[in-house]
């Protein structure tokens, strides 16, 4: 297996992070602690890429928090040819949806494609391009778990 980065076209600013100035989530709307008064404790900050999903803000409102959704970095693809290519014998562990798209747009293929989790494998199927395992968790023991019910 080959593991290649991909870096961010943006970094975020290096100064503290704050929702001053950026666009709030779509899902973003005032929850009330159990004493019916909004509480700091009750608010997150969830910096994501620009292409999240909402997903995950909608599972915290669901859940009684106060969420100020804010992109901290925008995935974009490689322009030009890649820098490598996978070889017949590798295994991909495709960790994003725009990580997805840009797999089938490039016609790329291996021996076996993991997805990080179900959102991704989702992308995937969409796609036309199912991967042959999804990982439980998104951790090394995730992967090494998928890679071992590939058989």
């Amino acid at each position: 297996m080959r593991w290649v980065p991909a870096l961010p076209r943006r970094w975020p600013g290096s100064r503290r992070s704050t929702a001053h100035g950026c666009p709030r989530s779509t899902a973003h709307k005032e929850s009330s602690t159990s004493s019916g008064r909004l509480g700091a404790a009750n608010r997150i900050f969830l910096p994501q890429s620009a292409q999240a999903r909402p997903l995950l803000a909608d599972g915290l409102l669901s859940m009684g928090w106060q969420v100020v959704s804010a992109p901290a970095y925008e995935t974009v693809p490689v322009q030009g040819p890649l820098p490598w290519r996978p070889e017949a014998e590798d295994v991909v562990l495709v960790t994003a949806s725009s990580a997805a798209h840009e797999w089938v747009r490039r016609g790329l293929s291996a021996r076996a494609v993991l997805a990080i989790g179900e959102p991704t494998a989702r992308s995937l199927r969409e796609l036309g391009a199912p991967a042959d395992a999804v990982l439980a968790e998104p951790t090394a023991a995730g992967v090494l778990a998928a890679v071992e019910s590939l058989g």
